[in-house]
């Protein structure tokens, strides 16, 4: 799935997922909400080759105003439980730096997985981390380098 993040305005970022086949999915979205975290999910999904999260989602045919937040509250849309690995992942994970001590970021990863109930992923590791953030960062300083109008290409 190709995926563009197009720099609307300085606050606004388009959203386009255009699928294998052909079809496309678009949405308008605050920067300050949701670009680092729509950022890390594709990071963390991408290198941990997932395909039941977030942009797995979208590629099967899920719509993104499916599942924005206001969109998912009231609905009876399930995460499934790599879903939900995920989103813990990605939610620890998008505030980290280069500098951070990632043996403790993959303890708190872990232990708010066993409080959730959730199963510990096997590609989980601090190498894993550590490149995700890294990644993450790298696609944030390409994106911050972006000129209104300009897009960042990702495939997925």
């Amino acid at each position: 799935m190709q995926l563009q993040f197009v720099k609307v305005n300085p606050k606004e970022y388009q959203l386009i997922c255009t699928r294998e086949d052909g079809r496309t999915t678009v949405i308008l979205l605050e920067m300050s909400g949701y670009l680092k975290h729509d950022l890390m999910h594709y990071v963390v999904e991408k290198l941990a080759n997932l395909q039941n999260s977030f942009f797995g989602s979208i590629a099967s045919g899920t719509n993104l105003d499916q599942v924005t937040p206001q969109a998912m509250k009231g609905s009876s849309y399930i995460f499934d439980n790599e879903a939900r690995v995920t989103e813990v992942v990605v939610a620890i994970l998008q505030g980290q730096n280069n500098e951070a001590d990632f043996s403790d970021i993959l303890k708190s990863i872990k232990d708010y997985l066993i409080v959730q109930d959730l199963l510990v992923p096997d590609f989980l590791s601090e190498d894993f981390c550590r490149q995700a953030v890294a990644t993450h960062q790298d696609l944030m300083r390409r994106w911050n380098n972006l000129r209104i109008g300009s897009k960042l290409e990702l495939v997925f």
